[in-house]
């Protein structure tokens, strides 16, 4: 049986529209389709009658309503599910453990966004925290979502903890001018706190063997 010609209307315009709808800005989502039903029941006012039209326009703003809930509720599944927290781990080298002067370092990383660094960093608690990130930006790989890197660690410390560090583009350049200061002068200050950093996840009690 041939589909209703005002149903199919009503699918032609607002089909497309739901679908396109669910990454729109809410006001665009909710505005755009309101001011479509408005419009549709305009053109159909000359060709209908004044009972016709109502019934009409019922319908239209029934469809409209439902349009509604269901972008309302798919809106913010979709942004929740766009959004993932960044998360890394450290596979190697492992907790508690000695290691040489050069450190294979390798792990996980997710939710990394483009406007988003990671960087490995050695820590010391010697009465109070002490931060040397390493050269070298990690990289993730995008198939497995891992990175690996190879550091070098002179001992400044006993004991001593290796970290992965997220860092905003303002804590992402620190540590480049840091790292760059630190090869002229030959030497590398230690740091307290890196501003635009936070970080992730590290291996603790690591020595040099």
């Amino acid at each position: 049986m041939p589909e209703n010609p005002l149903i199919a209307a009503l699918r032609l315009v607002f089909g497309p529209m739901v679908e396109r709808a669910k990454d729109w800005p809410p006001v665009l989502a909710f505005g755009l389709p309101a001011i479509v039903a408005v419009l549709l029941i305009a053109v159909l006012s000359p060709f209908l009658s004044t009972g016709v039209l109502l019934l009409v326009g019922g319908v239209i703003f029934m469809i409209l309503a439902c349009y509604i809930v269901v972008v309302y509720r798919e809106i913010p599944s979709r942004s929740e599910s766009k959004y993932q927290k960044p998360v890394a781990t450290i596979n190697q080298p492992f907790k508690n453990k000695p290691v040489d002067r050069t450190i294979l370092c390798n792990g996980t990383a997710t939710g990394i966004q483009d406007n988003m660094h990671l960087w490995l960093a050695v820590e010391t608690y010697d009465k109070k925290v002490r931060i040397w990130p390493k050269e070298g930006e990690l990289v993730v790989n995008k198939a497995n979502d891992c990175w690996s890197s190879t550091i070098f660690e002179d001992g400044a410390t006993q004991q001593f903890s290796i970290a992965v560090y997220l860092a905003d583009n303002v804590g992402h350049q620190f540590i480049l001018d840091w790292l760059e200061a630190g090869r002229l002068k030959g030497e590398y200050g230690e740091l307290m706190g890196i501003n635009g950093t936070e970080r992730l996840t590290r291996v603790e009690g690591l020595t040099l063997s």
